[in-house]
């Protein structure tokens, strides 16, 4: 279920794009959607060292930065040096919705991105009850934190 930060899970602002709630109202994840259709292992980590170095680290368990072709998928207890814990190739994953909003990913602009993502994390939680998840995404820690959980979007404070 998507809800908007105005609803019952607003503790902790997250400062990203979604946040992702259990059913107790802890923070399991942070998901931040950048609209870069290059970015790379490297971007990524630099991204993470960015955000370390403006000290606003992630607060969940679990932080992903989606683009347009990957997902970077950080265990925060266990970041080395800023390298992502897993890294997954997003072109499948996202194709359906690229195709539903009749653009490319190498087109799409920011805030389009961004609702292509609510998107996507709402038909994720959905899977719980309708069907088998994408396999690429088993082992990163992202279907368990949505798992009776609430997904929130964070509005531009």
């Amino acid at each position: 279920m998507m809800h908007s930060s105005s609803g019952p899970y607003t503790q902790g602002r997250s400062r990203f794009d979604f946040a992702v709630y259990d059913s107790a109202g802890r923070l399991r994840a942070q998901i931040e959607a950048k609209a870069n259709p290059r970015a790379t292992r490297s971007w990524a980590k630099q991204f993470w060292n960015d955000l370390e170095e403006m000290e606003r680290r992630p607060s969940a368990g679990l932080f992903v930065l989606i683009t347009p072709l990957r997902l970077f998928i950080w265990n925060v207890s266990k970041v080395k040096s800023g390298t992502p814990t897993r890294t997954i190739d997003a072109e499948e994953l996202l194709a359906p919705y690229f195709t539903r909003a009749e653009i490319l990913p190498t087109e799409i602009n920011p805030a389009a991105f961004e609702m292509l993502v609510s998107w996507w994390l709402h038909d994720l939680v959905s899977l719980r009850t309708n069907k088998q998840p994408p396999s690429s995404l088993s082992r990163t820690g992202l279907l368990q934190a949505l798992a009776e959980g609430k997904v929130v979007r964070e509005e531009m404070a």
